[in-house]
């Protein structure tokens, strides 16, 4: 169901949308648009729209992924308009994860528990987004689809597309998670609020199954916000849905002179204006994946940072197929020019067999030259020698 939300010069078209897929038992996913009642506070501290992906097993996957946002949103709304928006939100996520680091500490049953966040705050003419793991943010603008945020993985670090990233043995690795040290890195983004705008904030649960091209194709149908949500998810699950998907659209307008009201339904008593947001969390695309279930594997969550032995290993095997690669090419290298030398081996011993057959030749002619020379000389003493017997008659 979408709503509108208008602050300053600019008014929000938002839905939500969160399932939890074909295969897991339970959704570890959180998602959240916090619109703040006060219209003053509203337009001086903006509105947040924040997904988390949690993980660590039953229980704390969940636990982390909602103590996270919630830990943002208060504490972000708590802090004065003039400190510097990206600040701000910097610190707020700061300490949602010092607060998860403390719970799993002092809890074994959730040691290990983490999330990824990406969050965009909508506030007068920006938005100001903050991401940590591989959740995302994108941008459709003028007709063109956009990752905005980077995703925090081992297969971003190694270059890989789309394509093959999903087939990857390391696609579910994180690099980066809430919960994960003491000194999280965080990346921030600022960009302009443009008219027609749609951003989407999504998990990996919908990357999983769904290629940036098959996102945009979708977000172009000439269909409302609910429907193209709703689509995103149930294609998801088509496909396998192997993992919980949440996605938030928001649309960016002008702003309306009236204030936000349910735009599914024009009857008053559905309106929602008023009312301040819940967290939403479970809330399953037309309860598919609960009554249809596929036999697949299920994936373990295998999303925190690669321990340095498995780091170690994959450099080990890299620089092995490296050295490989480097021996082969030199054999090749060697073996051509062995056969290279051996061709000119040949044509030389060819060339010196050309000139002993000539010398051969030369001399044979030269033989057959000196034997006639010799003849002709033995003919001509033996006229001579006949003149004279005759005198001796």
């Amino acid at each position: 169901m979408a709503e509108i939300h208008s602050f300053g010069d600019f008014q929000l078209e938002t839905a939500v949308l969160t399932s939890v897929g074909r295969v897991r038992d339970h959704n570890e996913d959180f998602v959240h648009i916090e619109v703040p009642e006060d219209l003053k506070i509203r337009k001086e501290m903006g509105i947040l729209a924040i997904v988390a992906d949690g993980m660590g097993g039953h229980a704390a996957g969940e636990v982390a992924s909602q103590v996270t946002i919630e830990t943002i949103v208060d504490i972000y709304y708590s802090y004065s308009p003039s400190i510097p928006t990206l600040k701000a939100l910097s610190i707020a996520a700061q300490k949602a994860n010092t607060k998860v680091l403390e719970i799993a500490e002092n809890d074994q049953s959730k040691r290990g528990m983490g999330t990824t966040i990406s969050l965009a705050l909508f506030k007068e003419n920006k938005v100001y987004i903050l991401n940590v793991g591989d959740s995302r943010t994108s941008i459709l603008r003028n007709g063109e689809f956009k990752q905005i945020t980077v995703d925090h993985s081992y297969v971003q670090e190694l270059g890989l597309n789309e394509e093959q990233a999903r087939y990857s043995p390391f696609k579910n690795r994180i690099t980066r998670a809430v919960g994960y040290q003491p000194d999280m890195e965080i990346d921030t983004f600022e960009e302009d609020l443009k008219e027609d705008d749609l951003y989407v904030l999504y998990t990996d649960g919908i990357v999983n199954h769904l290629f940036p091209s098959e996102i945009e194709s979708i977000l172009k149908e000439d269909a409302d916000l609910s429907r193209k949500i709703e689509k995103l998810i149930s294609e998801t699950n088509e496909r396998g849905g192997t993992d919980n998907s949440t996605v938030i659209l928001i649309k960016v307008g002008k702003s309306m002179e009236k204030e936000p009201k349910d735009i599914d339904s024009m009857s008053p008593e559905k309106s929602s204006a008023d009312e301040k947001p819940k967290i939403e969390k479970g809330l399953d695309a037309k309860d598919e994946s609960k009554d249809e279930k596929i036999d697949l594997p299920k994936y373990d969550d295998a999303h925190l940072k690669m321990s340095i032995t498995e780091k170690l290993l994959v450099v080990i095997a890299t620089l092995t197929l490296i050295i490989f690669i480097f021996v082969l090419s030199q054999f090749f290298k060697t073996t051509s020019m062995n056969v290279a030398d051996v061709k000119k081996t040949e044509v030389k011993k060819s060339d010196d067999t050309k000139k002993e057959e000539e010398i051969k030749k030369e001399e044979v002619k030269d033989t057959e030259n000196k034997d006639t020379e010799k003849k002709d000389e033995e003919n001509k003493s033996e006229e001579k020698e006949e003149p004279a017997e005759d005198k001796g008659e």
